[in-house]
């Protein structure tokens, strides 16, 4: 049976559940049979075929993911010694993708030797064939007589010894230019960082060599490429599923968009660089790569090979991308990518793992045999203990205690993908603050938290770690402190003033009638903490009292998308508005806070920073001056200001 249809039966399981749920029928009566059905899809899936070679037993959907883990290479090896056959052969199945496993020389020579056309070509990527005009490089198009042209053209005239020799004055400008680099960052007492330096360093030669361009043109190059290996490091996970639930991840997870975005910004810069280089090079001037492949496209020269526009495009691309790959220095992005990468296989199991315990929903809801655990109330699958939350959610809890908790005073719950613990009693809490601290130091994960805060960077809710310590040092020694408080007590005093005075107006208007405090205590709160941030006030305070109504609401409480599966909760945000609803108001906080810090700026420059201080002053004086080990972007002054209002 092949294995591209077992998520059949994998969905028929999913329907199996919905009855079950819509109707008052046993479940176990039709679990047994639906697991039933399961063991035989699995058996049958994993019966070995003869003319394939040995390979473990594998999963309905997600064939042998589960079974490769961070270090593949070890894994691979793992694999082998247990299920390889003694030829070195060994077969898995990655998700769709069928792959083999080649462990020994003489294997490995017999392949190339007797199959080599078979093995020729790269695996389709979606990503490769967007960013890549359609795969028409040497390093992604199907092994054919195009890609022979195409490689035949780059060896001969791109990367021969004589134009590599050719670019030692651009090679010997660059290192000068790195050396000097060095230098400034040592003299100025600096860690001197030799990663980013070598890859700036690689990056200018590249861009030299490519297109003759240097400075902003290399600066807009290395986000290309940085962007693009962030696309390309590893395997897609998206690529692993079938035709249809591709299309269908790759629309929920915005990566059409993404590589759209991409290819057209890639696009446009290519077309910048080739129009600069229309004009033919005198004779005897030295050309980079874009004069050749121009001036082997206007003299019909590539060996039977379409020099068409996408072709230049596709080869620059492609060959400077080799050339970025060939130092020894990638960029920190691309292989953070690669490491997430090697590890999001495991989402893709997990969901698998969803599947078959939605399958024993009526055995499941026994208590956990786990000693260790808290006890818990009888839960559903995916939703957990959601629906037994009610609007009054100190009452549904307590109910649920005094009904499943502990006489330690501790329940667990699962709300969603939520794991909660419930403490009830100050004899628990005191001695989970206590001994185990750490464990609760972090607040859970939210995505419009995440997006509002600029990633998380501020004392309310950054993970716990160095970097929240040094934060919250930061913020109580220089912002917070007794002194810096009481710097405030003009404005404190002036914004009481302004209180009174309106109360006596609203109660004047009135005529005898109730004042509504409410409102003017929260315009004095809202006057006196933008007059401290940021030293505004007015249409200032105004408009931040607008920013955080709408922020407020969109963090307060839980969100049910971060209750979700991460792959289900961007789907949520997407299809409900709720993404872009965060993206426009980060972009209002931007704008309101982007001309704020450039005055304060400016201010700084033009007097000295003479005055008294409000936060974003002492933040940008720490910036300047260097706050403890802290590293303080714009992005993080922006997070800070915005956590403190």
């Amino acid at each position: 049976m092949n294995s591209l249809y077992v998520p059949f039966p994998a969905a028929l399981l999913l329907v199996v559940v919905f009855v079950i749920k819509s109707t008052k029928m046993n479940s176990l009566y039709v679990a047994f049979p639906a697991a039933l059905l399961l063991v035989v899809v699995f058996a049958i899936n994993n019966h070995r075929r003869g003319k394939l070679p040995p390979s473990p037993p594998s999963l309905p959907f997600v064939g042998h993911l589960q079974l490769v883990g961070e270090l593949p290479h070890r894994s691979l090896d793992a694999l082998y010694r247990r299920y390889g056959s003694e030829g070195g052969l060994l077969f898995l199945r990655l998700g769709r993708a069928g792959a083999l496993v080649v462990s020994t020389a003489t294997a490995a020579a017999d392949l190339y030797k007797n199959h080599d056309l078979a093995f020729a070509s790269r695996p389709p990527s979606y990503s490769a064939e967007k960013l890549f005009y359609g795969e028409r490089n040497m390093s992604f198009a199907p092994n054919g007589d195009g890609w022979r042209r195409t490689k035949k053209l780059a060896v001969a005239h791109l990367l021969s010894p004589r134009r590599a020799a050719s670019f030692a004055p651009a090679r010997a400008a660059e290192a000068a230019a790195l050396v000097a680099r060095a230098r400034r960052a040592a003299e100025a007492g600096q860690a001197v960082q030799l990663r980013e330096l070598m890859y700036v360093y690689t990056n200018g030669v590249i861009t030299r060599v490519a297109a003759g361009g240097s400075g902003a043109t290399a600066e807009r190059f290395r986000k290309m490429m940085a962007d693009t290996s962030e696309l390309l490091a590893g395997f897609q996970w998206v690529d692993l599923l079938p035709e249809a639930a591709r299309w269908v991840a790759r629309k929920l997870t915005g990566l059409n968009k993404k590589l759209d975005d991409m290819a057209e910004e890639s696009d446009r810069f290519l077309s910048e660089i080739m129009a600069a280089h229309d004009e033919e090079k005198a004779e005897g001037e030295e050309e980079d790569f874009v004069d050749v492949l121009l001036r082997l496209r206007r003299q019909g020269a590539a060996a039977g090979l379409e020099l068409a526009e996408d072709n230049i495009k596709a080869i620059i691309k492609v060959t400077n991308a080799l050339l970025a790959c060939r130092s020894t220095v990638q960029s920190p992005t691309a292989e953070a990518t690669a490491r997430l990468l090697l590890r999001m296989h495991h989402y893709v199991f997990l969901a698998a793992v969803v599947l078959l315990a939605a399958v024993g929903y009526g055995v499941k809801n026994r208590r956990l045999r786990n000693g260790k655990l808290p006890p818990s109330a009888p839960s559903l699958p995916l939703l957990g203990h959601l629906h037994l939350i009610g609007p009054l959610l100190h009452r549904s809890l307590h109910e649920l205690h005094l009904r499943y908790g502990s006489e330690g005073g501790l329940l667990l719950l699962q709300l969603g993908r939520r794991r909660t613990l419930v403490v009830s009693t100050a004899a628990a809490a005191a001695d989970l603050y206590k001994n185990h601290d750490l464990a609760f130091a972090s607040r859970p994960f939210s995505a419009a938290v995440d997006k509002l805060s600029y990633g998380s960077k501020n004392i309310s809710f950054a993970p716990f770690g160095d970097d929240w310590r040094r934060a919250k040092k930061m913020a109580v020694v220089h912002v917070l402190s007794p002194r810096r408080v009481e710097s405030f007590a003009p404005v404190r005093a002036a914004e009481a003033a302004a209180l009174v005075a309106e109360t006596r107006r609203a109660a004047a208007a009135a005529d005898g009638g109730a004042v509504e405090l409410r409102g003017l205590l929260y315009s004095y709160s809202n006057a006196v903490v933008t007059r401290a941030a940021t030293g505004g006030a007015g249409t200032t305070a105004e408009k931040l009292k607008q920013l955080l109504g709408n922020a407020t609401s969109l963090v307060a409480g839980v969100q049910a998308d971060d209750l979700l599966p991460d792959m289900a909760a961007k789907a949520v945000r997407w299809a409900t508005g709720l993404e872009k609803k965060y993206d426009d108001t980060i972009h209002e906080w931007e704008k309101f806070l982007s001309p704020i810090m450039a005055e304060h700026v400016e201010k700084r420059v033009g007097y000295g920073g003479a005055g008294e201080e409000d936060f974003m002053d002492v933040l940008l004086r720490l910036k300047e001056e260097g706050a403890d080990g802290f590293e303080l972007t714009d992005t993080r002054v922006k997070s800070l200001v915005v956590v403190m209002i």
